[in-house]
């Protein structure tokens, strides 16, 4: 019975010092793992233009500025000094129903501006990975021919969380693949508008109730502004942390023009008239900034 005793012993010994020295094997990869992720090589911000880059930048702007000058518009990138209006120009809209949100709201701010054609194209229940439904790229040349814009502004992405059918076959939401080709139909607007000697603003998606439908919101704000990074003449405007409270919160109340409003709807998404009229104050300053001009709007809401 001792004999067997020290056998049982000695076995459980022998798999106690076994499982040990797996368990620092273990340990000791994991460390390693650890430290190989720590020094990666860290994403590196994009390099500072090449004087090529910047001389075909400035070429790409001052062609612009010929065009909107001839017209009467005085939206200019490049300008050193404010001009005193915005001259005559013609502002196209297109996007989804936030789209409709925002030019709802400028259309009541910018009704009696001297000089400003607000033309609204933007659609419900549209975007850019849904071109079975909505084709935007084949879309947008008609109504650029019809109303021959000095700006072009976009606002969409709340349908876009979706698969795509690419080449045939099913490209997953958020995937490389899907990324790639959201930004390809992105460029595709853009450079039709910038083509016709119209800028481009495009306005990001605003923070989201729901934290899900906020982190798909999120992915489009990303693949859209890098699609607008790579064109000369076109600008992202965010809005998510404009819209969030002061802990980048969403908010459907806020304090406006001295009063507590609502401004977001009760689907989490959309916009009441206040909202929409808040977020139009915003953008219409924005492009002021932008464009170095001064811009009259009436009806302006702004956060206390």
């Amino acid at each position: 019975m001792n004999r067997d005793n020290r056998r049982l012993r000695i076995v459980l010994i022998a798999a106690l010092v076994f499982l040990m020295g797996t368990g620092y094997i273990f340990t000791s990869a994991n460390a390693a793992l650890n430290e190989s992720i720590i020094n990666a090589p860290k994403p590196s911000k994009s390099s500072t233009p090449t004087p090529t880059q910047e001389s075909q930048e400035t070429a790409a702007l001052s062609a612009i500025n010929k065009v909107q000058k001839s017209k009467g518009c005085n939206f200019d990138l490049l300008a050193e000094t404010v001009a005193s209006s915005a001259g005559t120009c013609n502002i196209l809209v297109v996007g989804d129903s936030l789209g409709n949100n925002l030019a709802y709201g400028m259309q009541r701010q910018l009704d009696k501006t001297s000089g400003i054609d607000l033309v609204i194209k933007s659609k419900s229940s549209t975007g850019l990975s849904n071109s079975w439904f909505y084709n935007w790229p084949k879309k947008i040349g008609p109504f650029i021919n019809a109303s021959d814009p000095d700006l072009v502004i976009v606002m969409l992405g709340t349908n876009d969380h979706q698969n795509m059918n690419i080449d045939g076959s099913v490209a997953q939401f958020d995937s490389k693949k899907w990324n790639a080709r959201y930004e390809a139909e992105a460029t595709k607007l853009i450079k039709q508008s910038l083509d016709s000697g119209a800028y481009v603003i495009w306005v990001g998606l605003p923070v989201m109730q729901s934290s899900y439908f906020a982190s798909y919101m999120a992915v489009l704000n990303e693949r859209s502004s890098t699609a607008v990074s790579q064109n000369s003449g076109a600008t992202f405007i965010p809005t998510w942390d404009y819209m969030a409270d002061n802990k980048g919160k969403y908010r459907e109340w806020a304090k406006v023009n001295g009063r507590n409003q609502k401004i977001r709807g009760t689907d989490g998404i959309h916009f009441t008239w206040v909202g929409q009229n808040v977020l139009a104050t915003y953008v219409i300053s924005q492009m002021q900034d932008i464009f170095n001009v001064k811009m009259k709007s009436k009806g302006k809401m702004l956060f206390d």
